[in-house]
């Protein structure tokens, strides 16, 4: 009889660890002290990222100076005169020539050079570029890089 106790003893305490589990559900009530309620904390953040957002959006932006363009290095800064007629990889040549820099001429070239045509009496050395590169329209792109101090002109198909 002892040893049918002994046997029943183990499946009686696990009966009752199960049956323990089975009471109540999970409650979405947290009552320790200093715990706020989840779903109660959530809606006060995100009350308080609406009114930082308010805030930022009311923030007026910094104006920027007129004519502040990308900033380049002090050599293409320089003020200069330029006036040309003629083929783009010459004119960009010519103006590469003034500060050292070296041409790089790559795509396809048409049969006809691409004509340009600019009169700067006073500008300077990347607006002459800039000039260049936009008369050159849809034909060819004028890319600076000062960093290899290379004037590149990529003719385009």
């Amino acid at each position: 009889m002892a040893s049918t106790r002994l046997r029943l003893a183990p499946a009686l305490l696990g009966l009752m660890a199960l049956a323990g589990c089975a009471g109540s559900g999970p409650t979405t009530e947290i009552v320790t002290t200093g715990m706020p309620n989840p779903e109660t904390a959530l809606r006060r953040s995100m009350e308080q990222v609406s009114q930082h957002m308010a805030q930022l959006g009311g923030l007026n932006r910094p104006t920027l100076a007129a004519g502040q363009g990308p900033v380049v290095p002090e050599e293409l800064r320089r003020p200069v005169a330029f006036t040309w007629s003629g083929p783009l990889a010459d004119g960009v040549r010519k103006l590469a020539g003034t500060i050292g820099y070296t041409v790089v001429v790559s795509g396809v070239e048409r049969p006809q050079p691409v004509p340009v045509t600019v009169n700067l009496p006073s500008t300077t050395l990347v607006d002459a570029f800039a000039a260049l590169g936009e008369q050159a329209g849809a034909y060819a792109t004028v890319q600076l890089d000062p960093a290899t101090r290379t004037v590149q002109v990529m003719h385009h198909v």
